[in-house]
């Protein structure tokens, strides 16, 4: 909502964010973990760690860092399509 109205101030985008997503809940918390693989590591974590419905990890394939998972939840949040997993 900031990108794309930076003249609003914050009520003002509080509006705007309310009017575009009526299904948004402000107090809503939850925890996710973004991780970023180390393309060099000796030891690499697991792919299995950190799989849950608002965890994202990028990983480093075919010589570029990509999303290698995005959580359900947190892939339902995303509306733009260059941030979809492939």
């Amino acid at each position: 909502m900031v990108k794309r109205y930076p003249h609003l101030d914050v009520e003002e985008t509080l509006a705007a964010a309310a009017k575009e997503f009526p299904n948004f809940d402000i107090g809503e918390k939850q925890l996710g973990v973004i991780v970023w693989e180390n393309a060099v590591a000796r030891m690499p974590l697991s792919r299995e760690l950190f799989t849950g419905p608002y965890h994202e990890r990028w990983g480093y394939e075919d010589g570029q860092q990509s999303i290698a998972f995005r959580g359900e939840k947190l892939a339902g949040l995303s509306g733009d399509d260059e941030n979809k997993v492939a």
